[in-house]
């Protein structure tokens, strides 16, 4: 099944990719320096973090319930994650 990411009522498909990569690939500018999940720059507000797996080794700090890092988190199948940007 397809994973998608909602941007502004714009859609993104998600191919085997973290949130960070479909976004660049997809030409929506995003900020970050990372690409580990160690500095929390790309921190991103979202409206269902369920959407998303997040890496095991993240170390930058942020809100699991509002927030995800979109360097090291990646949409399940099936899912549309909502970003609030």
């Amino acid at each position: 099944m397809a994973a998608i990411i909602e941007v502004n009522g714009k859609f993104y498909p998600v191919k085997d990719e973290t949130v960070l990569e479909a976004l660049e690939r997809s030409g929506v500018e995003i900020y970050s320096q990372c690409k580990d999940g160690y500095c929390g720059a790309c921190k991103c507000k979202v409206a269902n973090p369920e959407a998303v797996k997040h890496s095991d080794d993240i170390l930058a700090a942020f809100d699991k319930e509002n927030e995800i890092l979109t360097c090291s988190s990646k949409v399940l199948d099936g899912q549309t994650l909502v970003l609030k940007m």
